[in-house]
């Protein structure tokens, strides 16, 4: 019988434990959103710094657009000589490109025969097993 009974003293420990807790707790959940709060604030800034960097940039483009560029062409030069050897490297990389037509066709058919073929066995195999 002693067992199933607190005392007094005891309660009263743990209500005091008990109300330190919930004290504790509200500080550290108090904190925890003082820190996303800080953080969401830090996030907004830089959010407005971007826009604002966007606005420039879509105003610039558009006066682009309207009154074209005075260095157009050194741009259009200088953009030639940069992509020209990354396309010749990616043309070489290709070979089939260079195939003929009639090629190119039949490896098609044959690319969609052998998937059919595929499909066709996958299907006789599941219905072996009943699936």
């Amino acid at each position: 019988m002693g067992d199933d009974f607190i005392t007094s003293g005891e309660f009263g420990r743990f209500r005091a434990d008990h109300s330190a807790w919930r004290v504790e707790i509200g500080r550290q959940i108090g904190d925890g959103f003082a820190g996303v709060c800080k953080r969401l604030d830090d996030m907004n800034g830089r959010g407005r710094e971007t826009a604002a960097k966007v606005d420039m940039v879509e105003a610039e483009v558009s006066r682009l657009a309207e009154h074209g560029c005075a260095q157009y062409e050194t741009h259009r030069d200088t953009l030639q000589a940069l992509v020209a050897p990354k396309l010749e490297r990616v043309e070489r990389a290709m070979p089939w490109a260079e195939w003929h037509p009639a090629v190119k066709v039949g490896a098609g058919v044959g690319g969609l025969t052998v998937f059919a073929a595929l499909l066709e066995l996958a299907g006789r195999v599941l219905a072996h097993f009943g699936i």
